[in-house]
């Protein structure tokens, strides 16, 4: 239709053709604007005011247009008119089946939520904004009044009954399965909300000898509560390694057989808040964590984080078979002295002492001396130093196993 008018203006242009005709076809008789056709009611409003205004100029003894002709325009509006008669007829039943459903929504939900509830093992009953909450296996499950759903735990933990071990692809797959099947919901549609990634990787020390070796991490804060675990922190992620024998050991938990005895570091990324833009993904469902996409770049962002840390350099050592220079020694005396009295988080706190008393006028100066002050804990001088090179090598050769890279 809109060819048609633009071919009939060309003929008032051409004076073949009265600007006054422009009326039979609702277009101003002036500037012969073509009328709006942005919507599929504005497109039949334009065809048939063109089909009737032409039958009418023509009666006047108007000149028919030829190319295309109103008869052709009248046969594509006629299919144009078939389609969208029949897609308003889809869309009314498709509104129609929407109010059924709408209107069985507190039955759907009942059902729903009582599935859920035959499904745990353990429950306790409502509160102000809870519904009811349990257990299916180690997972929590808690159901609202509003009818969200939280579901939190460990998947390891829930497909092997313990997270010392990394479930692969398909474990993850068939854990997130098992749930749906024994609550009667599909969890491979529901948004993740956070999610840890982890690992226990076996050494051949105590864990503890590898935390000093890990020092500085870009935007992280750096914490070391106790002797046995070492975590790195910002608002939205961390990252924590502990000695897992010994939790398992506190927790009353059983060590199982083919690592007793041995040395257990767990490594885990913590992704807390909106997991889904630190991963670069645009959505994050249960289903995505077993896809291997999704499953391969959390791996490769837990190596990579890893990666990120500072670590210690190799075993520095004094003896007649080294040669070393003045300054090499006064900064093995200094890392000596620094580490046998001082902290990592003592130099953080140093350093927003000074900001506290605007010491420098450039604030760069507080980054240059607290990379200054932690090069010191970069010179391995005492137990565990150079073990940082085990570690690594095993931390990359279970990302590899993991994720066949």
């Amino acid at each position: 239709v809109s060819h048609f008018l633009t071919v009939f203006n060309m003929c008032v242009k051409r004076g073949e053709m009265k600007a006054s005709d422009r009326e039979f076809y609702s277009i101003p008789q002036e500037s012969g604007e073509l009328p709006d056709m942005s919507s599929d009611i504005a497109v039949i409003r334009c065809c048939q005011n063109t089909i009737d205004g032409d039958k009418q100029r023509t009666a006047n003894g108007g000149i028919p247009i030829y190319n295309p002709t109103i008869a052709k325009v009248a046969v594509h509006y006629d299919l144009f008119k078939e389609l969208y008669d029949k897609q308003c007829k889809l869309r009314s039943l498709t509104d129609e089946a929407l109010l059924v459903v709408s209107l069985m929504r507190p039955q759907i939900d009942e059902v729903t939520a009582r599935n859920i509830y035959q499904g745990l093992d353990g429950f306790s009953e409502s509160g102000d904004k809870v519904l009811f909450a349990g257990f299916c296996g180690n997972m929590r499950v808690v159901v609202f009044n509003n009818r969200a759903l939280s579901l939190q735990g460990s998947l390891s933990k829930y497909y092997f009954n313990s997270n010392i071990y990394t479930p692969n692809q398909n474990n993850v797959q068939e854990a997130i399965e098992s749930l749906s099947g024994r609550l009667g919901l599909d969890f491979g549609d529901v948004t993740v909300t956070r999610l840890d990634v982890a690992s226990v990787i076996v050494t051949e020390h105590i864990p503890r000898l590898y935390y000093s070796s890990m020092v500085e991490k870009p935007y992280f804060e750096r914490l070391q509560l106790s002797e046995n675990s070492l975590s790195y922190k910002t608002q939205r992620r961390d990252l924590s390694f502990y000695d897992k024998g010994l939790q398992l050991i506190k927790d009353g938990q059983p060590i199982p057989p083919e690592y007793e005895g041995k040395n257990l570091l767990r490594y885990e990324m913590r992704l807390r808040k909106r997991p889904v833009e630190q991963l670069g993904l645009q959505r994050l469902t249960g289903k995505d964590l077993y896809s291997k996409e999704v499953y391969q770049r959390a791996v490769r962002m837990w190596l990579t984080e890893f990666e990120s840390i500072s670590k210690s350099n190799k075993l520095t050592m004094i003896t007649q078979d080294t040669k070393h220079t003045v300054k090499s020694v006064r900064d093995l005396f200094l890392a000596r002295a620094v580490q046998t009295s001082t902290r990592q988080e003592d130099i953080k706190r140093f350093i927003d002492e000074l900001k506290e008393l605007n010491v420098f006028s450039d604030r760069k100066n507080y980054t240059r001396l607290k990379k200054e002050l932690c090069s010191y804990f970069a010179l391995s001088t005492g137990e565990g130093a150079g073990y940082i090179e085990e570690l690594e090598t095993k931390i990359k050769n279970t990302a590899k196993e993991q994720c066949n890279f």
